[in-house]
C-alpha cells in the first residue's frame, strides 16, 4: 500500500520545457519554452529519468505527449534523440536541444502570470521584463478573451 502513495506522489509533474535550441530536434517537433511540458513520468517508466530514455533511445525516433498550459490540450510530438552538444552529461538539452524541469503542472494557471506593464527603469525593467513579449499562441488567447468580453459587455 505505502508503494501505491508513492507512485501516485507525481502523477500531477511533467517536465517543463525552459528553453528550445535553434535546430535541434525539440525545435523541429515545435516544442515551446515555458508553455509545454513533457508528460513522462519516471514513475511510470521504471524510475527512468527523461534523460536516460533520452540517451537509450539514441537516433531512434520517440512519440511524446506535450501538454501545452495556454490552450490546455495534449498533442503528440516525434523527434529523434541525437548528441547536438557534446557535454560531459548526457541531457534532455544535450539529447533533444530542450533545457527541462520537473515540476507540477496541473495547477499551472493558478500560478502564472502576465505582465501588462513596467515602468522604464524599475528592477522589473532592469530584469527583462516587459509588456509585448508574449508569442502568438498567448496573444490569440487574450484576444479571444477579450472579445468575449466585449460580446458580453464586460468593458476592458
Amino acid at each position: 500500500m505505502g508503494n501505491q502513495a508513492q507512485q501516485s506522489q507525481y502523477s500531477n509533474f511533467a517536465y517543463r520545457v525552459l528553453s528550445v535550441d535553434t535546430d535541434s530536434p525539440a525545435s523541429h517537433a515545435g516544442l515551446q519554452p515555458y508553455l509545454d511540458f513533457i508528460l513522462y513520468n519516471p514513475e511510470a517508466n521504471d524510475q527512468t529519468l527523461l534523460s536516460e530514455f533520452l540517451q537509450n533511445s539514441l537516433e531512434t525516433p520517440l512519440t511524446l505527449t506535450i501538454y501545452n498550459f495556454i490552450n490546455q490540450q495534449t498533442r503528440t510530438v516525434t523527434l529523434t534523440p541525437k548528441l547536438t552538444k557534446h557535454d560531459s552529461i548526457l541531457s534532455a538539452r544535450s539529447l533533444i536541444g530542450t533545457e527541462v524541469r520537473f515540476e507540477r503542472f496541473d495547477d499551472l494557471h493558478e500560478r502564472v502570470y502576465l505582465v501588462e506593464g513596467v515602468q522604464l527603469e524599475s528592477p522589473a525593467y532592469r530584469g527583462g521584463l516587459g509588456c509585448g513579449r508574449m508569442n502568438k499562441d498567448t496573444q490569440n488567447a487574450r484576444r479571444s478573451a477579450r472579445g468575449r468580453e466585449r460580446r458580453n459587455g464586460v468593458n476592458e
